[in-house]
């Protein structure tokens, strides 16, 4: 893997493409093959064949990949990157670099401290994200510590206090923002859209602004009212100030999905998927829902494309889509024409789709969101990449993957390689085509990039770039959480370490001093690499005595880091 001339500073594109797994890429063996595109970059550039991420899901995910450090160093993820020492962005803020980030996904936002360092930050969610996040992860979390009576119900609110103004603050901004995009008053993103821009946010501010007064008048007794689930909330309010979009475009595009999706499936005595009729209905309703939840991907890049055609000098920039999560298909924010294609290569894929499914990826949706997600980068790389005299560097990754079909479970605590394991590659003129097959991690990708471009990595990463580790890769890589929510001492962490051929999962206590863990499970992955038959803590070989060391050093950091 070779490295650019150090002379000129480099244009970088980052792209993150939430929940997708290698197995999911052709070139990893989903055949027939719904991503074709990204096939060819992989084959073209540098890529990491052994990449884990920090944590499942995103939020345990990208303090990893953006700021080198593992989710529960500097106090925890609580609130996001803000306390770690320096992000990816502001190393090139601070050479000069022009910087931007279009992002999907309400755990990427300015609340959890994900705009640091970028001139240019434009979170590509809706409002429902802050309506429907608070109570579904913070005030559940607190709900559920109150029916505990040996939890003190000071502690929780001594938690949940500090988060909810940094929160009520949050959306304040989010909507001021959201309105200056209406009234064009603020340049990006360039193109409105119906989720986003579909409410009224002059009342949506004036209802955060009362709620922020009442917060600032008395901070414990409005964060017990939130806990209250029979007493109506500021939440409630803001979800009743969403516009209603454009129906008869909408109506006349869901209708154009069912057709296709039908088209299919129906004439088939037995679907070729193991859904059934029941299924396929349930599946195209939740397309439907989803359509309005989340920016697509096409709506995403279009505009962090129009964004690098406006810049003079060299710039970093970072989008995140979100559609293989949504199990998104179309550009539905798009004009009609760039939606009628769409359909028309979905229908091409379905139409040689005649083949059977493989355990791990037999969903309809996911296979046509994939799709879809592979037809929008290739547009987006002819534009920004194969057109261009100095085409960017561009690093496309994933922030997590996805349980198997066939797990069953909760998807927040576990910690099986198809939930860690991420694609990496490095695309670029000058960076030869190949492969590192050594063990490494997501802390690894951002010291990795500074690399290429000549630039040292600053003491506050723990990553290596993988031109320094060796053939082998690391000993051991490790992914961590102490659940979604606040990061709570009176909750255990949940640490996994991994090896190239074996796995420890256990639970520490943090306020207790003593090194006691509890392994969870333990995996042999030569001989069961589909993680189907943990090995209980009474069985652990002595050959697993290494790791479950690992497991007690790493303890001891995170305690030293909350406590």
């Amino acid at each position: 893997m070779n490295t650019y001339n150090h002379n000129d500073k480099k244009n970088v594109v980052l792209i993150s493409i939430d929940s997708l797994r290698p197995d999911m890429i052709g070139s990893y063996g989903n055949k027939p093959s719904p991503t074709p595109f990204l096939d060819g970059i992989f084959e073209q550039g540098y890529s990491l064949t052994s990449c884990y991420s920090t944590g499942y899901p995103t939020q345990f995910a990208l303090p990893g990949l953006l700021t080198s450090t593992l989710p529960l160093d500097h106090g925890g993820y609580q609130y996001g990157i803000r306390d770690r020492p320096i992000v990816l962005s502001e190393l090139f803020a601070n050479k000069g670099y022009n910087t931007g980030a279009f992002l999907n996904g309400f755990w990427n936002d300015r609340l959890f401290s994900y705009d640091r360092g970028i001139a240019t930050f434009c979170p590509l969610y809706d409002l429902g994200y802050w309506v429907r996040n608070l109570p579904s992860v913070y005030l559940s979390y607190g709900q559920k510590q109150l029916e505990d009576p040996q939890v003190p119900e000071e502690h929780i609110i001594e938690i949940l206090v500090p988060f909810i103004g940094k929160f009520l603050e949050g959306v304040i901004c989010y909507c001021l923002e959201r309105r200056a995009e209406k009234d064009g008053e603020r340049e990006h993103p360039r193109h409105e859209s119906p989720s986003l821009h579909g409410w009224d946010f002059s009342k949506a501010i004036e209802i955060a602004k009362d709620a922020r007064q009442s917060y600032e008048n008395a901070p414990e007794k409005f964060t017990r009212s939130l806990l209250d689930s029979s007493t109506d909330s500021f939440l409630g309010q803001l979800d009743n100030t969403r516009d209603t979009p454009n129906q008869g475009l909408m109506i006349d595009r869901k209708l154009r999905v069912v057709s296709l999706l039908a088209s299919y499936l129906i004439p088939w005595p037995i679907p070729r998927f193991p859904m059934g009729a029941w299924g396929f209905a349930r599946m195209a309703k939740r397309w439907l829902d989803n359509s309005r939840k989340s920016s697509s991907g096409g709506y995403t890049l279009e505009n962090l494309e129009s964004w690098i055609n406006e810049q003079n000098d060299s710039y970093w920039v970072w989008g995140h889509i979100f559609d293989v999560h949504n199990k998104n298909m179309f550009s539905w924010e798009l004009d009609d024409n760039r939606f009628g294609t769409e359909i028309e290569e979905l229908r091409s894929y379905l139409s040689g789709h005649k083949n059977g499914w493989s355990e791990t990826n037999r969903s309809l949706s996911q296979a046509l969101s994939l799709r879809y997600v592979d037809a929008t980068l290739e547009r987006f790389f002819e534009s920004v990449y194969e057109d261009r005299e100095e085409p960017p560097l561009v690093v496309l990754t994933s922030d997590h993957g996805t349980l198997f079909p066939y797990r069953d479970g909760d998807h927040v605590n576990l910690f099986y390689d198809e939930l860690l394991h991420i694609p990496v590659v490095f695309v670029h003129p000058n960076i030869e085509s190949g492969s590192y097959d050594g063990l490494c991690s997501a802390i690894d990708i951002g010291p990795t990039v500074l690399d290429l471009l000549g630039m040292e990595s600053p003491d506050g990463f723990k990553g290596e770039s993988i031109q320094n580790l060796p053939e082998g890769g690391r000993e051991y890589v490790v992914a961590e959480d102490m659940g979604r929510g606040p990061v709570d001492p009176m909750k255990p962490a949940k640490i996994a370490v991994r090896s190239a051929n074996r796995k420890v999962v256990c639970s520490a206590p943090i306020l207790d001093n003593e090194t006691r863990l509890e392994i969870i499970a333990a995996y042999n992955l030569h001989t069961d690499p589909g993680e189907r038959n943990p090995i209980v803590e009474s069985e652990l070989p002595p050959s697993f005595s290494t790791i479950v060391s690992c497991c007690h050093q790493r303890t001891d950091q995170i305690r030293r880091s909350l406590l």
